[in-house]
Order: C-alpha cells, then structure tokens, then sequence
C-alpha cells in the first residue's frame, strides 16, 4: 500500500512559549527533537479556524482507531473481550494543544499548540539519518547562521498533520510535526523550499547559503520541493 500523503498546512502567526529549540535541537534521554510552543489567540486572523481544523483531524483519526477496536471486539472471545471493552472505555482524544494561563493561574483566552519533529534517528537498516529544520525570515530568506530564536519571537510555522492512536496508551489524535520556521518579529540572544510562506512586514535576515537550510534525511527529501 502507498504510503498516505500527510496534510500539511502553515499555522496563522503566533507567539513562541519560552525556551523553543528551533536551530539547536533539544536534547532528552537520547532522543534529540526540534520543539517549540505556539501561543496563537483566537481573535487574530485563520488562528480559530486552525484550531478547529486540528480538533477535527484529532477527532477523524480517534473515532477511526475506535471503530478498529469495536471491530476487533466483534470476532473476540473470552478475555480479550474485556479487555477490548475496558480499552474503549478508557481511549481519550488527543489534542495538540492546551489552555494559556496567566502567572495568577488564570486562563488568558489564548492556546499553546506544540509542534515537535525528531532532528536525527536511524533507518530500519541501521543507516543514520539527520534532519536540519528550514528556518526563513519575514521575506522567506533563510536565516543567517549563529541567529537564534528566543520565546517571544513571532513566527509561523509550516506542520505536518500527523494523526495517531496507541490503544496501550489509550489515546488517539493527532500530533504537529514541525516542518519549517517563518520568523516574523525575531526575539534573539545572539540559524526545504519557503513556498508554504507568504512575504510578510517583519525580520529580515543576513541571508545563509540555502545548501545550509536543507533537510538531508531521505525521509523529506522528497517533500522538500512541495514546499
């Protein structure tokens, strides 16, 4: 079976949480991953309608892992169908995105939605592979090498739709693979194509030889173009 052709959309502009890890990948027992928060209010343009497109693919993606378990616990026996019910019973739907508080503990009207993509891995085979996150400014230039991106920086940022369901886990949803970075107002202590983005008023970086802004993971080589 062809592999199924994940959607893939750019988020409206939003604010990033603090501590986003977007040049320098985020390192974790091992496991290295590009992240940042997205704090987007739904009084600004495209940002309810993206909220309710991510409610929507979660919902899509859960009710059909439970139409499987439903038909899996039509042909059980014995125990499995207790624990196939007790399963059911328990599945939540996932959301890739939370409530935004102030520091009283009060919601502020806002969401957070977190977007993450592994930086590096291994293919079946063994062989290594490692992904370096298309980071572009306002005008859609890659970004300048040695520029970091600080929590406060307006961005948009390009994702993949990535629906799941772990019955061990008894959830279902889907998750943001973060794909590409669009830097509109930088906040900054101090680095695919960019067709996803529109030019926008804002930053404007040195620009960075485009060799530097490429995935080289074979698993997006071929995406890169449809970007």
């Amino acid at each position: 079976m062809a592999k199924a052709k994940l959607k893939k959309v750019v988020s409206p502009r939003g604010i990033a949480a603090p501590y986003p890890k977007l040049i320098t990948p985020d390192e974790y027992e091992g496991d290295h991953a590009y992240k940042c928060g997205l704090i987007l209010d739904p009084a600004d343009e495209g940002v309810q309608a993206f909220i309710d497109m991510l409610k929507n693919e979660a919902q899509t993606a859960y009710d059909a892992g439970i139409a499987d378990l439903n038909a899996q616990l039509a042909d059980a026996k014995g125990a499995k169908i207790a624990k196939l019910k007790d399963t059911i019973a328990g599945m939540e739907l996932f959301l890739p995105f939370a409530k935004s508080y102030n520091d009283d503990g009060t919601e502020d009207g806002r969401y957070v939605v977190s977007f993450k993509r592994k930086a590096q891995g291994q293919y079946p085979d063994g062989k290594a592979w490692v992904h370096n996150l298309p980071v572009f400014d306002s005008a859609k230039k890659p970004i300048a090498e040695g520029v970091d991106i600080w929590g406060g920086s307006v961005l948009r940022l390009q994702t993949e739709i990535m629906p799941w369901f772990q019955a061990g886990l008894k959830k279902g949803g889907v998750s943001c693979r973060l794909f590409a970075v669009q830097v509109i107002e930088l906040e900054s202590g101090s680095a695919g194509g960019s067709d996803g983005f529109d030019v926008e008023d804002g930053y404007v970086s040195d620009e960075m030889p485009a060799a530097q802004a490429q995935p080289v993971s074979q698993e997006d080589a071929a995406d890169v173009e449809d970007f």
